[in-house]
């Protein structure tokens, strides 16, 4: 007796294939001068965007903002470092977890891990003062 599978085939597996409609296959070519071109990654780096997706938008009449339009250049690069101390602790945790999973026991290391994220809330709490 065979198997029947009624799962309609969309390739190798993966992502199912684009709509005809949406699908990015048309190429469009042009010149431009170098500080042009260095303004269009530019101007999409700062939008969080690739040159292609810039440009895409560009044509099209979307209003392109960065993200970080009107922010503080401080508030940006303490926001920045949070989020590495914060990836820092969390990396700790993970690591922590692992042993703890494998059976040892270290109670010692979550209370320094709580006290290092304790610090950096502190920090954050005084900084919006």
């Amino acid at each position: 007796m065979t198997k029947t599978t009624t799962k309609t085939q969309t390739g190798k597996g993966g992502r199912p294939r684009k709509d005809a409609s949406t699908r990015l296959s048309e190429r469009i070519q042009g010149r431009v001068t170098v500080e042009t071109k260095l303004t269009f990654i530019a101007k999409a780096e700062a939008a969080g965007m690739s040159e292609g997706e810039f440009i895409q938008a560009l044509a099209e009449g979307v209003e392109i903002r960065s993200p970080h339009r009107g922010s503080d250049p401080e508030l940006v690069q303490a926001i920045r470092a949070l989020e590495r101390e914060l990836n820092a602790i969390g990396n700790n945790v993970n690591q922590i977890a692992l042993a703890a999973n494998s059976g040892r026991d270290i109670p010692f290391y979550w209370r320094e891990v709580g006290e290092q994220l304790r610090t950096v809330l502190d920090g954050v709490l005084d900084r919006m003062d």
